[in-house]
């Protein structure tokens, strides 16, 4: 351990009785917690979920980790147990096999057609026939969790949207029943470990090393447009980091972390630092712990023994961390404990409005993927391994407040019974009852939940929600809706409109276009635009959203919702803006809302390009209508869309048959313009190009080697980075278009050979991380890493050089005592090649005697010019760079020889462009 924390002492870790854990527990004054269920009624649970009798359904994940090698995790010991309260007192006293035999399970839902239940590579739905707690028909539905051979990466979650929708975490899929069959739709990549939702319908999830995010507005609207994919700086108005900066708060030390060892992951006095175990998430939404609570975040960290609580306003979105304070260790979070053993696994709410905590109650947590050695030998000295089949539910509850009843059961009661249950107190039984009326349908359920104004108000967002999925949310509901002086309703409503305006008839278009023209809410604005933007077929649904966009311009998630819908029809809706004087004038917020819409219209066209250049329809109608424009600002902003698309990672230029004529000539126009018009051009080119940039040509040893590479990242790094090679929010930086994946063969073989750790700075955003080591993998031999770095260096539109299997074996031997990942710092300090060194040299402009030198320091390059000292530039892309001296401001383009050999610059400063050819 580094610095103080050697001589830090090992507190015990003995196995303590549930009476016991419970005095290690601390609470917040006014609450208390209490047991619900414990072994042997309940053996390593990791998630639950209840039915409308009160029953909860345990998923025991029994196999995990046997021992710290993770040696017969592949044994089908996994259950599904109910739990039953025969007295009514929230205790448990019964537990029932429901399923067994199962191989590590993951999730749970209880849904009226039966029990959905998460076992990769699995979806199960069974049903109990006979009542008597045993899964009498097992059906699979679908593929779950594929690939699941490392259980830290593989779909869970099993979450029953408002909307209908059941979505997961650690996947971009999600599930709904049509009739018999369920159907599969894509959405965002969510999370890793559970996922939740509030009042509204929006979800909420997190990672191990980030306690929250929220999607404020729903994703799978705003990313309809093919081209509104999450890039390395993401999508606004999804996966919004409520507490980037996060730390944890326990009442022990954690020298029983897994990367203890290095700097930055403990305090000082021993505890956890930041989250690196943060293991589930769910929203409070019910008044039993306080009625100023509703909305508030539970979120546990099975490493620092806790639950964090954290108070949202998700229409900022942002979170205020809620601590207590403590006579020890100064504050602590919601839930601690002084007991290493204690491991929230999951956290949700229970009928009666409790905060139940899943703990697992083991010793090992970490998955033997991730185990480090010095963890092997702490959980070795500890006697962490052993014993097994132990595990709690626990249950927060206010001190000043008895438990409620529990509500009745939606599934025995009636039609007018189940609508009453729409405005239950808790959110839980909201839903099961509008699950319920769903299943019932008919004419009788359209009939009791139509007239809003004659229920309960708070069942009419629930009765909102229920008409959508039932098809049944018309003109006359959603009208009533949408003027309504309740704000959870109007949202309810443009949620609902935003499903059924693509199927709904002209009566329906018309009551959601005249509630759109009254808005003036900025939020309400965007919900608005989100659900006209599925008609904006239409040329009056058009002009309702230029007429939204330029009242709340300056919006980047409403630029967002509206584009949603444009696909195919940008230059359509773009003619539509600038037929007004405003627009075409565009500066600021307008400029900015142009900017995006032709980035968005040139990476789908860019998308849809075919390989034959004739063939290439649109693309060359793009690029004409943008030639075609007068030379007023808004050519400008559009041509900056261009060159942002340009500049995307995996950029490959759209292929014309011939010079078009914006780009036939050099530029004229302002300085603004000219950057515009040059950064536009990378994202165009053409047969007989001279200047598009090559790459330099793979062997077949090569290629053989890449195609094992492949096999090795969708085997090991496809769960955290991606198919994409975007990576994911909170979990693993991008790789597309990574200068530690393209810039140096050195640093990129030290990264993957013996790990890195944060932070560090990938497209502009810093990853406070840690990548494991990989080199003591037999998978990861010379020849095979060669592979796996030439895949990522010509994945994505990399055009990089190939790694050869010497380059690997030589820096294996020089790093073979490295025993830690690697800092940036380390590796900026190293002398190894780098990509930049091709343009370090001398540059001359004929005819002048004096030369300019391009010097490297570490990643970045500089430029000497006579009689004006050095000035340090900006890498824009590949091959080109800004610059500002005090005087000029301008961009330089090295030019490549087929080689791959850098031969000249173009230097562009103004409507200036001078050519600088090497001379040594």
């Amino acid at each position: 351990l580094p610095g103080a924390l050697a001589d830090l002492p090992v507190p015990p870790a003995p196995v303590l009785s549930p009476a016991e854990e419970l005095a290690t527990f601390r609470l917040p004054p006014g609450f208390r917690i209490e047991l619900v269920a414990a072994e042997p009624l309940v053996e390593d649970p990791v998630a639950l979920a209840w039915d409308g009798r009160g029953r909860l359904f345990v998923v025991e994940m029994r196999g995990f980790m046997p021992d710290v090698a993770g040696v017969g995790e592949d044994q089908p010991v996994g259950r599904i147990v109910i739990l039953e309260d025969r007295d009514d007192d929230g205790v448990m006293d019964e537990s029932h096999v429901f399923l067994d035999g199962l191989v590590l399970p993951r999730g749970v839902a209880v849904l009226p057609r039966g029990v959905l239940i998460a076992e990769p590579p699995n979806l199960w739905l069974c049903h109990d026939r006979d009542d008597d707690r045993r899964c009498d028909e097992k059906i699979r539905l679908a593929e779950y969790g594929v690939g699941g051979e490392n259980v830290e990466h593989t779909e869970n979650g099993l979450l029953p949207g408002l909307d209908g929708w059941i979505y997961n975490a650690k996947s971009d899929r999600r599930f709904r029943f049509v009739g018999d069959q369920i159907e599969i739709g894509e959405t965002l990549f969510r999370g890793q470990w559970g996922i939740a939702q509030d009042d509204a319908g929006r979800l909420y999830y997190n990672t191990n090393s980030n306690f929250a995010f929220i999607d404020p507005w729903p994703a799978e609207l705003l990313l309809r447009h093919p081209a509104m994919r999450p890039q390395a700086g993401g999508v606004p108005g999804v996966a919004v980091d409520l507490a980037p900066e996060a730390e944890v708060f326990g009442i022990r030390t954690a020298l029983g972390a897994n990367r203890a060892y290095l700097e930055g992951t403990l305090r000082e006095d021993g505890r956890l630092l930041r989250p690196t175990g943060a293991s589930g998430i769910a929203v409070q939404r019910s008044p039993a712990l306080g009625e100023e609570r509703v909305g508030d975040v539970f979120v546990p960290e099975v490493v620092g023994n806790l639950v964090a609580r954290f108070s949202v306003d998700p229409s900022l979105p942002e979170a205020t961390r809620e601590l207590t304070p403590d006579p020890t260790w100064g504050q602590r979070d919601f839930l601690t404990s002084t007991d290493e053993r204690f491991r929230p696994a999951n956290v949700s709410f229970g009928p009666r409005g409790e905060l139940l905590v899943v703990d697992m109650y083991r010793g090992i947590i970490q998955h033997s993927h991730y185990v480090s050695d010095y963890l092997r030998d702490y959980i070795e000295r500890q006697g962490m391994a052993t014993p097994l089949g132990l595990g709690r539910i626990w249950r927060v509850v206010r001190e000043d407040r008895p438990l409620r009843e529990l509500p009745p059961d939606p599934a025995a009661a009636d039609v007018a019974g189940r609508v009453a249950l729409l405005a239950d107190a808790a959110g839980p039984w909201r839903d099961m009852a509008s699950r319920w009326l769903v299943a019932e349908g008919g004419a009788a359920v359209v009939a009791a939940l139509r007239d809003l104004s004659a229920l309960p108000r708070a069942a009419r967002v629930g009765a909102v929600w229920t008409l959508g999925q039932l098809g049944a949310a018309d003109a006359e509901v959603l009208g009533h809706a949408l003027a309504s002086a309740q704000p959870e309703l109007r949202a309810a409503g443009w949620r609902v409109a935003a499903e059924a305006l693509p199927e709904g008839g002209e009566a329906l278009l018309g009551a959601v276009s005249r509630a759109a023209k009254a808005v003036t809410d900025p939020r309400e604005r965007i919900l608005a635009a989100l659900a006209l933007a599925g008609r904006a077929d239409r040329p009056e649904v058009r002009a309702i959203l230029a007429r939204l966009l330029a009242e709340g311009a300056g919006d980047a998630t409403l630029h967002g919702a509206v584009f949603s819908g444009l696909a195919g029809r940008e230059l359509v809706f773009a003619d539509l803006l600038l037929s007004d004087g405003a627009w075409q004038e565009a500066t600021g917020a307008r400029s900015d809302a142009l900017r995006e819409l032709a980035r968005l219209a040139f990476i789908r066209v860019r998308g849809e390009a075919t390989q034959d250049p004739e063939a290439s329809q649109e693309p060359r109608s793009f690029v004409a209508w943008l030639g075609a424009l007068p030379p007023v600002p808004a050519r400008t902003a559009l041509l900056a869309g261009v060159g942002a698309a340009a500049g995307l990672p995996g950029n490959k230029p759209v292929v014309l048959a011939e010079p078009p004529s914006l780009f036939a000539s050099d530029p004229e126009g302002g300085e603004a313009y000219v950057r515009a018009w040059r950064l536009a051009r990378r994202g165009v080119t053409w047969i007989g190009d001279e200047n598009v940039p090559g790459a330099v040509p793979l062997t077949e040893g090569d290629k053989q080697r890449m195609a094992q590479g492949k096999r090795l990242y969708d085997q090991s790094c496809i769960a955290c980075h991606q198919a994409h090679g975007h990576g994911q929010a909170g979990l693993a930086p991008p790789l597309a278009g990574s200068p530690w994946v393209l810039d140096s063969d050195g640093w990129l073989t030290r990264i993957v050979l013996q790990g890195l750790r944060g932070p560090v700075e990938v497209l502009g955003t810093s990853w406070d991380l840690v990548m494991p080591p990989h080199g003591h993998d037999p998978r990861f031999d010379d020849e095979t890493v060669a592979g796996l770095l030439t895949f990522l260096r010509r994945s994505w539109g990399h055009t990089g050089a190939p790694v050869s299997p010497q380059t690997v074996a030589a820096v294996r031997d020089a790093t073979a005592d490295r025993k830690e990942p690697w800092t940036v710092a380390e590796l900026l300090e190293l002398d190894v090649d780098h990509v930049l060194e091709r343009y370090v040299g001398k540059y001359s402009v004929d005819g002048f005697p004096m030369s300019f030198t391009v010097s490297r320091e570490r990643t970045r390059l500089r430029l000497s010019v006579p009689l004006r000292g050095e000035t340090e530039l900006t890498r824009q892309e590949d091959g080109s760079f800004s610059f500002s001296d005090g005087t000029n401001e301008g961009l330089l383009h090295f030019l490549e020889e087929p080689d791959g050999a850098v031969s000249a610059i173009d230097v562009v400063f103004g409507i200036q462009n001078v050519r600088l050819t090497r001379v040594e």
